[in-house]
């Protein structure tokens, strides 16, 4: 049995999930930079769902735009999977399961030193952005924006930690048209990876005492086998 803790993150350790935040906090920028003219037609709302609670606070289905930012991102991570070994994306051979990295030494607070062996495995992901407007037009100027914004900023996102990220293209929208907004989509690869280190001390523990677990089943089946398990 095996027992991996996520490592302390370095550079060139982020995952998917850091990546909609870091993209976030883009957007976020951006908003701030709008002047106050601007803000109602171009602040975008980023989310992981569309926030019809906001949208329709009645439940009577028609949409309420007062208040409600004419922009709305949605973001989903609809492929996650093994990343490759190759230059193409979810290509094959692929790492099917963490590898050694490298083998570290900590020495925490009171001088004591561990051996610490580090595990890696990439992963390849799709990130999805789907873009909502009021109108399709609306629709079509944000997605450019939003496009335009990623593409701008790829570079500097694979120089903070990411391995590679490529603009993949559009795609469908879940809904076209959802309360009163108009959609339009697009994909982007991201490849990622992930370190976790083993921690030997707790694996042996562990492993002990599910032997003791294990010896206990044996003997209690051996002795009684309608009873155990």
């Amino acid at each position: 049995m095996t027992q991996l803790k996520v490592a302390e993150k370095k550079p060139h350790l982020y995952d998917v999930n850091d990546f909609l935040k870091i993209f976030g906090l883009v957007l976020e920028v951006y908003n701030k930079r709008l002047s106050a003219a601007d803000v109602k037609e171009k602040r975008i709302l980023y989310t992981a769902s569309f926030p019809d609670n906001i949208i329709n606070p009645t439940g009577t289905g028609e949409a309420t735009m007062e208040n409600v930012p004419h922009n709305i991102v949605v973001y989903s991570i609809p492929r996650r999977e093994n990343g490759t070994l190759s230059e193409h994306a979810f290509g094959t051979p692929r790492e099917v399961r963490p590898r050694q990295r490298e083998e570290i030494t900590v020495t925490d607070a009171n001088g004591h030193s561990q051996a610490r062996t580090i595990y890696g495995k990439w992963y390849d992901n799709t990130v999805r952005f789907e873009c909502y407007s009021p109108s399709l037009e609306q629709a079509n100027d944000l997605i450019m924006r939003v496009e335009g914004i990623y593409e701008v900023h790829a570079p500097w996102l694979e120089s903070i930690g990411f391995i590679k990220t490529i603009y993949s293209g559009r795609t469908t929208p879940t809904y076209p048209i959802r309360m009163g907004y108009h959609a339009q989509a697009f994909s982007v690869y991201l490849k990622t990876e992930r370190q976790w280190y083993r921690d030997d001390t707790i694996i042996t523990s562990i492993e002990a005492q599910v032997n003791e677990e294990i010896t206990s089943y044996h003997r209690d089946w051996q002795s009684n086998p309608s009873q155990a398990g």
